[in-house]
């Protein structure tokens, strides 16, 4: 899988990037998807991390096919 980071934005509060992620694996399927991830900050601390996909049932179809983990997350 390749990761592209198109932006970096700063907040009070936090900071948020925009990412690319591509892949093809070797039967021929193909992930395109963009996402933003989301750093909140606590005391100059990462206190929770938070991701937004643009596809989520594409990466999930492409991630179970492969042996991967679900996508999901939890707050920290």
């Amino acid at each position: 899988m390749r990761t592209e980071l198109l932006h970096v934005l700063a907040g009070r509060g936090g900071v948020a990037l925009s990412l690319r992620n591509t892949a093809t694996a070797p039967d021929g399927r193909t992930l395109d998807e963009h996402l933003a991830t989301v750093l909140t900050l606590r005391g100059g601390l990462i206190c929770a991390v938070d991701s937004f996909l643009s596809d989520v049932a594409g990466t999930s179809a492409y991630l179970a096919r492969r042996g991967g983990s679900a996508v999901g997350g939890q707050r920290a």
